[in-house]
């Protein structure tokens, strides 16, 4: 599993390397539930004063965005700026898509506000025993023209 330096870089980069990875959420020993990171989003300033909090926090914090939409799954990543934050919009889960309202309810990113990616939040994310290199799949950077102004670009896991 990945530790809090991989997220000490720039937003683009983390949400570039997010593609394809893992997510595990430890709920119980009979509860384990993992999907695969398919769609990132890197934002590198607050827009609008909106969420500046979510900014400023250590890099690898898991916090939830609210939005009209529902809760947007945030991690923060940045390097010595100090602003920065990825949001995980698409995951693969039970073989179905889901997008950010399900994924902060599926894997808790609620309850696990404020903590740590890894063992203090029971969030872990880590590279897929899937070699997506090897089967001609990797990340795909798109610059979509509608979306928040702050939004760097899309990142999504693609052929």
């Amino acid at each position: 599993m990945i530790d809090r330096a991989f997220f000490e870089r720039p937003a683009s980069q983390v949400a570039r390397d997010l593609q394809g990875m893992i997510v595990v959420d430890f709920v119980g020993p009979n509860d384990i539930r993992v999907g695969t990171i398919v769609e990132a989003e890197p934002y590198n300033a607050p827009h609008e004063g909106r969420g500046e909090d979510l900014f400023n926090q250590e890099a690898g914090k898991v916090d939830v965005f609210s939005s009209r939409r529902g809760p947007i799954p945030v991690i923060t990543a940045h390097s010595g700026d100090r602003s920065g934050l990825v949001t995980i919009t698409e995951v693969v889960y039970g073989g179905d898509r889901i997008a950010s309202k399900e994924i902060a309810r599926t894997f808790r990113f609620d309850e696990k506000k404020g903590l740590f990616v890894g063992d203090e939040s029971g969030l872990y994310i880590g590279p897929s025993p899937v070699n997506y290199e090897k089967l001609g799949v990797g990340p795909r950077v798109s610059h979509p023209s509608v979306g928040a102004p702050n939004r760097l670009h899309v990142v999504r896991l693609g052929y």
